[in-house]
């Protein structure tokens, strides 16, 4: 193998690496916009801030915030308060912590089973 043709095999590798993280970045995670006209049921989150939410978080620990399915179809934030592991899997109490809180939580829906949460906010831009 002359060094040119060592060249081009080691650029279609590094080409073909680079395409497959790119794809694993955007099926791994998503960005979301809350809503600039309504208050968010999170003090640490503003509203129209934008959100990185790992759609496949590995584990869910107390205070973590994060995105859940709600009775009326639609996602909303809400913070873990507390876990708890049964025999279908594990599920989540989830509250928040503004005193205008418009998302449900589960005050109204009691536990949550870990079916409904869409993913875990890890990253959070104000603009």
């Amino acid at each position: 193998m002359t060094p040119k043709s060592l060249l081009v095999s080691l650029r279609r590798v590094v080409m073909i690496l680079a395409l497959v993280g790119v794809g694993y970045l955007l099926v791994r995670f998503d960005g979301m916009q809350l809503p600039v006209d309504s208050p968010s049921p999170l003090l640490r989150f503003s509203p129209g801030d934008s959100l990185l939410v790992d759609l496949y978080p590995g584990e869910l620990r107390v205070d973590d915030p994060v995105i859940y399915a709600g009775p009326d179809g639609r996602v909303h934030l809400g913070l873990i308060r507390e876990s708890r592991q049964m025999a279908g899997g594990p599920q989540f109490w989830l509250g928040h912590d503004a005193q205008d809180k418009s998302a449900p939580d589960s005050q109204t829906l009691g536990w949550v089973d870990g079916e409904w949460i869409v993913g875990r906010v890890i990253m959070v831009w104000p603009w």
